[in-house]
């Protein structure tokens, strides 16, 4: 059962949320400057009861790594939970919790790795919100607090555009409005968010999270018809050997495939090979030694230890 902590003030255990506060009020209060009437609505439970909201948009990238929340589950257990988590009740009767996570689910996957630590400090939201209103919310919250996981994000406000469409009759446009995003960016997040696994794991796998160049490369994949500089492209990326930014690479192969040119053999040339003509000892002084070899029509002068000598011979 959850219990009120005291922070302060009266208290009370009504069991009620903060009152006028709604979730945009618990979003942007700060455990410093909260006033004493919020401070008595932090609340204590199980980490059992709890369970990560399913539509929750920032579910990958390092920092939900496992040695990531185990270097916050040592940050916790040090100096205990500086923030609470914000939670509902659980509407979901697929889910076997007593509480869904709105905000706060990294720090409950740290304590959960902890095992000294066994209750989550929270907040429980009980005010009326829009299920897109929250995932609209968690988008912001993440953004700010993280470098975001580009195709998280594709994949949450293609949800979103969904959700206002059906409920409010909203077109892509307003939806921009409602989100604060420029129309052209929230058009390339919905490409993404219909492109391929292998372009959007490079952001999953946080390679990448340039919306631009993970946008050109869904443009990519469906200019190259047969596949083999878009197959060559995403290689490349993967493994950090292109010229310049990745963006500006991917920019210089649609160029390329527009222009009708098949892409560049970038595999290692065969080096090539000069017959040696003359090979002589020039001196021989404190036990290093000069030998002068002809290549071609070309001369140059090595210099050896007697060790260095010796080796080259073995």
């Amino acid at each position: 059962m959850a219990k009120l902590k005291s922070y302060g003030g009266t208290n009370n255990n009504s069991g009620a949320s903060v009152p006028g506060s709604g979730l945009s009020g618990l979003l942007k209060s700060k455990p410093t400057d909260r006033p004493d009437d919020f401070k008595d609505y932090v609340r204590t439970a199980n980490h059992s009861d709890f369970a990560p909201d399913p539509s929750q948009p920032a579910t990958s990238g390092p920092r939900m790594s496992e040695e990531s929340l185990c270097q916050l589950g040592g940050r916790i257990k040090q100096l205990g939970q500086l923030v609470p988590i914000k939670a509902k009740l659980n509407d979901n009767p697929d889910i076997d919790a007593k509480y869904l996570i709105e905000d706060g689910e990294r720090r409950w996957r740290a304590i959960g790795l902890t095992p000294e630590l066994t209750e989550i400090e929270f907040i429980l939201n009980t005010d009326p919100v829009a299920s897109v209103d929250v995932l609209i919310n968690q988008i912001a919250v993440n953004n700010e607090r993280e470098q975001p996981i580009c195709a998280d994000n594709a994949d949450a406000y293609a949800r979103v555009v969904g959700e206002l469409k059906d409920s409010r009759g909203l077109n892509q446009k307003q939806v921009a409005v409602e989100l604060g995003l420029p129309e052209t960016d929230l058009t390339k997040y919905l490409a993404i968010a219909k492109a391929t696994q292998d372009i959007k794991d490079l952001s999953f796998d946080d390679i990448i999270q340039d919306l631009e160049c993970i946008y050109l490369l869904g443009t990519l994949k469906k200019k190259d018809k047969d596949g083999v500089m878009f197959d060559k492209t995403i290689k490349a990326i993967r493994e950090g050997n292109y010229p310049g930014t990745a963006r500006s690479y991917v920019r210089k192969v649609l160029a390329s495939l527009k222009r009708g040119g098949e892409p560049k053999d970038d595999s290692p040339k065969p080096l090539k090979c000069h017959t040696v003509k003359e090979l002589k000892l020039l001196s021989s002084q404190d036990g290093n030694k000069t030998i002068e070899v002809q290549l071609g029509a070309k001369k140059m002068q090595l210099s050896f230890t007697q060790d260095q000598l010796l080796s080259l011979i073995d």
